[in-house]
Formats: structure tokens, C-alpha cells, sequence
């Protein structure tokens, strides 16, 4: 989050950064931002930590959505070479909604399509907009200081607990009685742009 409060994505950064160096062809420096994005995560894989946790969530029923800036084609190809696809009972993408976060509108979405009451669920995210949007919806926003921000900026936008790990959640989760939704699929450090 900057200062004067706006919000601002890693994309946005990329194609600003090449406009002040007098490149201007926006469509062609996003997908090969994207492109070089994926390749790293597709060498990296999603991790042993975050698939752990999704079997174990997974494994005491716990009903998993994902809210993602990730456009579905991306999102999908991503979920499916890694074997996740079968976790998340529900998937909000922006294409969907006219309005995304840090609107509550694809939290309220998931929640709906997971037949759960938002004081059920906990949303997992790390930045601002997701701890906005979740926190707004009536989600439990639980802050991964793990990307671009701070946990002063997570808490600053609604997140009312902050993990350091993801090894964390589930104590979280059964201690409150919660569903999650996740708002990233893969970390940036094991959640990328776009699950918890």
C-alpha cells in the first residue's frame, strides 16, 4: 500500500518502470512478466508447505475458495500441473466481477457458492486489498506478511490476525471454527499472485 492509501500491483510496477524508460507497448511487457512469472513458479512447484497444509485442511473438511487477481486460463493451468485443483470448492477471478478487491463482492461470492456464513470463514491473504476485502465481506482476515507488504500495512487494511508461516493456519482455523478462503494460489515465497 502506498502511502496516501492507494493500492498498487506488481504488473502496474513492471509497465510503469518500462514507460519511463520510453517503452510503451503495455500488452506485450504484461505477458512477458507473466511469462517469466510462471516459468519461475512452474520450476519452483508450489512447495511442500503449502500442499501439506491443503491435504490437512483438506483432510478435516474444511471448505477451501481461492480469490486471485490471476486470470482464470493462468489460474487453471497453474492449479492443474501442480495438482491442486481439487482442493478449492470454489474460485472467484476478476473477470467475473465488475468490481474486485479490495471489494467484498468475490469474498461474499465464495462464501455463497461454499454455502457458509461469512462469520464462518477466514480468508488468507498478503496484501492489503485482501485483508480489506475479506475483513469488509465479515470474513476473519488473517495477514502472511510474506510479499510486498507489511504487517503494519496488513493490519492498517483489517487483517485481524497475522501468521509468519503458513504451518500456522490450521491452529488458527480449528481454534476459531473457520472455513478459509484463500485469496493467493501460490505464495511469493510459497503463495504467488494470485492461496492460503
Amino acid at each position: 500500500m502506498i502511502r496516501d492509501g492507494s493500492f498498487v500491483n506488481i504488473s502496474g510496477v513492471a509497465i510503469s518502470i518500462a514507460k519511463e524508460e520510453g517503452v510503451d507497448k503495455e500488452g506485450e511487457i504484461r505477458t512477458a512478466f507473466f511469462q517469466k512469472i510462471d516459468e519461475s513458479m512452474d520450476a519452483s512447484g508450489p512447495g511442500n508447505e503449502l500442499l501439506s497444509l491443503l491435504n490437512n485442511l483438506k483432510s478435516k473438511n474444511f471448505r477451501l475458495g481461492l480469490v486471485t487477481f490471476v486470470r482464470k486460463p493462468r489460474l487453471m493451468r497453474r492449479l492443474d500441473k501442480w495438482g491442486m485443483s481439487h482442493f478449492f470448492s470454489s474460485i472467484m477471478t476478476p473477470e467475473r466481477f465488475e468490481k474486485f478487491k479490495p471489494s467484498p463482492e468475490p469474498f461474499l461470492e465464495a462464501i455463497k457458492e461454499l454455502d457458509l456464513p461469512p462469520s464462518a470463514c477466514s480468508a488468507v491473504g498478503d496484501e492489503p486489498v485482501d485483508m480489506t476485502g475479506a475483513s469488509t465481506a465479515g470474513l476473519q482476515a488473517v495477514g502472511l506478511p510474506n510479499g510486498f507488504f507489511s504487517e503494519d500495512e496488513l493490519r492498517q487494511s483489517g487483517a485481524s490476525i497475522i501468521i509468519q508461516s503458513l504451518s500456522e493456519l490450521p491452529h488458527i482455523l480449528q481454534g476459531s471454527s473457520r472455513e478459509s478462503i484463500a485469496t493467493r494460489p501460490v505464495p511469493l515465497g510459497r503463495f504467488e499472485n494470485g492461496a492460503a
